[in-house]
């Protein structure tokens, strides 16, 4: 995947380069846990930045960011790897977000494409993406469906299992 140019107040997307991109992805990883069904579970932020650090070594997790003028304004996290049936590779989106005030224009789009092509780069059969944030069920559903996404299945949660 290769970085975008734009001009000023456009969104780029590009891969994270560095360890200020990982604390970046951090700070931004806050208002998701804070916005999301998460929010009451812990953060760990060294688990968080060694996930960083393993994608910038090896691009597995891809770590791909949403600028807009010099400030992050979403963020994704993809993996690849094996079905467990199949040696088929597969990709999985595990974490797609756009802060609040950058929902319904270009961000999520271009997201979506670049997470896309490093995906078929990676040489996936797939994409697969799964909603399980709480956050706009609705608006997300139908934004997927209208990139191209279909429904496979549904995500389901049974909370309180420790007591």
């Amino acid at each position: 995947m290769t970085e975008n140019t734009h001009k000023a107040g456009g969104v780029s997307v590009r891969l994270a380069r560095d360890e200020a991109d990982i604390r970046a992805m951090i700070a931004l990883g806050h208002r998701l846990h804070a916005e999301s069904r998460y929010r009451a579970l812990p953060m760990d932020e060294a688990r968080m930045l060694e996930i960083g650090r393993r994608g910038l070594a090896n691009r597995n997790p891809g770590l791909i960011v949403a600028e807009r003028d010099g400030q992050l304004v979403g963020m994704a996290v993809v993996t690849i790897g094996e079905h467990f049936f199949s040696p088929a590779l597969t990709a999985t989106v595990l974490l797609l977000y756009v802060v609040p005030e950058a929902r319904g224009g270009a961000a999520a789009v271009k997201l979506l494409r670049a997470l896309r092509r490093w995906a078929a780069q990676a040489g996936s059969d797939d994409l697969h993406l799964n909603v399980t944030t709480g956050i706009e069920l609705v608006k997300t559903d139908r934004f997927l469906r209208r990139m191209g996404f279909r429904q496979t299945g549904g995500n389901y949660v049974l909370e309180g299992m420790r007591g």
